[in-house]
């Protein structure tokens, strides 16, 4: 009985540490999304001033 619970356990750890994978993709897409669009309109800037 102990042993399936530490096979759940370790189930939901791996999950956890999935979902935590991809959050981390997300925030890293966002933020160079962000950072791209401030290099874009420094560029129009430097280039129109």
């Amino acid at each position: 009985m102990n042993n399936l619970i530490d096979n759940d356990h370790k189930k939901k750890e791996v999950t956890y540490d999935e979902r935590l994978k991809g959050t981390l993709v997300g925030v890293f897409l966002v933020g160079a999304s962000i950072l791209l669009t401030w290099i874009i309109v420094f560029y129009y800037y430097i280039v129109t001033v």
